[in-house]
């Protein structure tokens, strides 16, 4: 009788795994647009993985593990259902559905399962304590013993090898309309203002002024190399890192072929905007706090060190306006964090502030730089209540007459656009100076509308940031060669010139790959890279190592100020950073854990 009852047991088990594995292949294929495709052989397919995800998970099932797991997985399923309801380009929030109580639920107990399986793995790889020397040897790698004698010099001079056809199929560099302010403010034609950070344009004016002799053309092509050599280096840098980990040979080897040969990585070195030397920062930055956990602080008593993460914070301030609120929130959490180095940290502190209010107050103000526009910060209330005029709502006859003086309402529903401020608030019609004048009032108008259109504001919300957290959203990655211009700048492809071919259709096939391609395109993703540090989190608490949080949280500070402030709601440009940490955070994931208690 006790077997049997066994036997039907297992019976109700594989039928109840066959039931949610049909259920999990269905509401992949649905948020994966399958009413679009009508690819019907997606639903077997994913229903076979889906059953195999389900049964290995049932093997390393606890209720501890699944306590970490559950909430990310359940939040990761969230986003997906809540961004298959956006058509972001035709303005569309599609309703809820009955399906969705089950598409839901279902989604939140597969990806519980997959990350089930991710702790692990990570669990299994920690435990194999074996020197980098051992795992190179055992696995062939040659080429990391060869770049071992000599790993900085030799990564450096690869990585600048590679992005070398980028920049010469693209000479002078990919510029665009940001590029173009700033040179144009170089040149005297407008005003300074630091909608570009100053010091972007201070660095462009000190290249174009020292390359006088040259055309602009060629002065452009100056910047944008060193730039390009700049981004090797940190590269170079982040590698040499993670070499010395005690992680699996294959993490090595991806970091290496991720930096040598990703287009978006050859494409960004020579994208002249600030983004670029932005993303450098930061990824110097979290290196510099990883190490000081690593040491339990200890390297907060050295002043060179201070001196050094008082650079990196004053830096990343001056060239992202949300900067300054990454500085001053991980100010304080290092002051809570180690009590015994206050004094250390309040002077690197009071110095990286100190120099940049001076900077953007006496220095500002003796150079003529003009205050920046309130609308930069408000780009969400703008586009809600956007949002709310083009559906054809309406405010108090008060808030409209506001509203009509801002921008004439007629005009914000010819050019509004979901998921992008700039048509709206760089219209030659929106009234500028009337908002900066009148911030609190046009905060109480907005107000007012939440009250009345929450609805409209959740969802404008929600299509304005959607590129930030959903994962199915990809753009098309930065300015590829030269945009129209009055300046004179001309495209070359050098390579073209000399060879009699051209690179750039190969180039550009492999840029579509990045953002679309199986698997390729997760790195991509800004969601996924978000969720990424999630899981990191995670792997630290559930290994009693939560002190390494700290080093994730600018990170987090910076997608958090994204989700407040975006202008656009998918450019990977703003999260660049953490596409360039990709191989770190996979690092410290699997780095053996005797490394870094």
């Amino acid at each position: 009788m006790k077997k049997l009852l066994i036997q039907y047991k297992n019976i109700c088990v594989y039928a109840a795994l066959l039931g949610i594995s049909y259920l999990t292949g269905l509401s992949l294929a649905i948020v994966c647009g399958y009413g679009i495709t009508g690819i019907e052989v997606i639903i077997p397919c994913l229903m076979i993985f889906a059953g195999i995800v389900y049964h290995k998970a049932m093997l390393v099932t606890s209720k501890k593990e699944l306590g970490y797991a559950a909430p990310i997985g359940f939040l990761f399923a969230l986003t997906l259902v809540l961004g298959s309801k956006i058509e972001i380009y035709d303005g569309i929030f599609y309703d809820f559905s009955l399906m969705d109580l089950v598409t839901f639920p279902v989604l939140g107990l597969f990806f519980s399962a997959m990350i089930l399986l991710l702790f692990s793995f990570s669990d299994k790889v920690k435990s194999k304590n074996k020197s980098d020397k051992t795992l190179a040897l055992e696995n062939g790698q040659y080429f990391l013993q060869l770049i071992s004698l000599h790993p900085f010099v030799c990564l450096f001079v690869l990585y600048v090898i590679c992005y070398l056809p980028y920049y010469l199929t693209f000479f002078p560099g990919n510029c665009g309309p940001d590029t173009w302010e700033s040179i144009r403010m170089v040149l005297g034609e407008i005003p300074w203002t630091n909608h570009h950070p100053v010091l972007f344009t201070g660095l462009l004016m000190v290249v174009i002024k020292g390359t006088a002799f040259l055309p602009l053309t060629g002065s452009v092509g100056v910047f944008s190399f060193l730039q390009m050599v700049s981004l090797a280096a940190v590269l170079a840098r982040l590698s040499v890192r993670i070499f010395k980990m005690q992680v699996p040979v294959v993490v090595k080897i991806f970091t290496v072929l991720m930096f040598a040969f990703h287009p978006f990585i050859g494409m960004y070195s020579i994208y002249l905007t600030k983004d670029v030397f932005f993303a450098e920062i930061m990824v110097l930055l979290c290196l510099k706090l990883y190490d000081i956990i690593k040491e339990e602080g200890a390297l907060l008593g050295k002043p060179s060190e201070c001196i050094k993460l008082s650079v990196l914070f004053l830096f990343s301030s001056m060239l992202r306006n949300n900067g300054l609120y990454i500085t001053i929130v991980m100010a304080v959490v290092l002051l809570c964090s180690y009590k015994k180095y206050r004094k250390q940290i309040a002077a690197l502190f009071v110095c990286a502030v100190g120099l940049f209010l001076i900077w953007q107050g006496p220095v500002f103000a003796a150079i003529g730089i003009e205050k920046q526009s309130f609308a930069e910060a408000a780009s969400i209330p703008l586009q809600q209540v956007g949002y709310v005029l083009w559906e054809g709502g309406t405010f108090s006859e008060e808030d409209m007459d506001f509203l009509e003086e801002l921008m004439p309402v007629e005009k914000v529903k010819e050019v509004y656009q979901p998921g992008y401020t700039d048509m709206y608030k760089f219209d030659e019609e929106f009234n500028d100076a009337f908002l900066n004048e009148n911030t609190g009032r046009f905060l109480g108008v907005w107000w007012n509308g939440c009250k009345n259109h929450l609805g409209s504001y959740i969802k404008a919300y929600l299509m304005q940031t959607v590129g930030y957290w959903h994962y199915g959203e990809t753009n098309s990655v930065c300015t590829q060669g030269i945009t129209a211009n009055t300046l004179g700048v001309e495209q070359i492809d050098v390579i073209s010139n000399g060879f009699g071919f051209s690179s750039e259709p190969v180039m550009e096939k492999l840029v579509l790959a990045g953002r679309k391609a199986p698997v390729i395109c997760i790195l991509g993703s800004m969601a996924m890279q978000i969720f990424m540090v999630l899981l990191l989190i995670i792997q630290y608490l559930r290994r009693k190592n939560g002190r390494f949080i700290l080093w994730l949280l600018p990170l987090v500070l910076l997608w958090g100020t994204i989700m407040i402030a975006t202008p656009a709601f998918c450019l990977l440009r703003y999260m660049y950073p953490l596409f360039l940490l990709w191989p770190f955070f996979l690092a410290t994931f699997f780095e053996a854990e005797e490394n870094i208690q």
